[in-house]
């Protein structure tokens, strides 16, 4: 999975759980299944110094390969790149906070 509002992770969780059941119901598959996150870690001595350093890090972002990626995400059909395209536009809505510690 990608860095995304909590609820929204736990729901996919949940989504893929009831789908797990419904195998293990109908065709008796019960297989384990590890979830994963993708995501950039930023450490410093305190959070604060994390949150500097992370907005640093977005600060260097090409403004005009920012534009070009989100118009050109803008038209996929996946399902995970709307997802990636809500995300980025939730977060830069809120100084690129995605959630506590996100």
């Amino acid at each position: 999975m990608w860095a995304e509002p909590l609820d929204w992770i736990r729901e996919q969780i949940e989504e893929v759980e009831h789908h797990r059941e419904v195998l293990r119901r109908t065709q008796g598959l019960d297989r384990p299944i590890r979830y994963g996150l993708r995501a950039q870690v930023v450490i410093r001595d305190t959070e604060e110094e994390a949150w500097v350093a992370a907005r640093l890090i977005i600060s260097n972002a090409d403004p005009a390969a920012v534009q070009e990626i989100e118009h050109r995400f803008a038209q996929a059909e996946s399902e995970g790149q709307q997802r990636q395209n809500r995300v980025r536009r939730q977060a830069a809505a809120n100084d690129y906070v995605i959630g506590p510690n996100f």
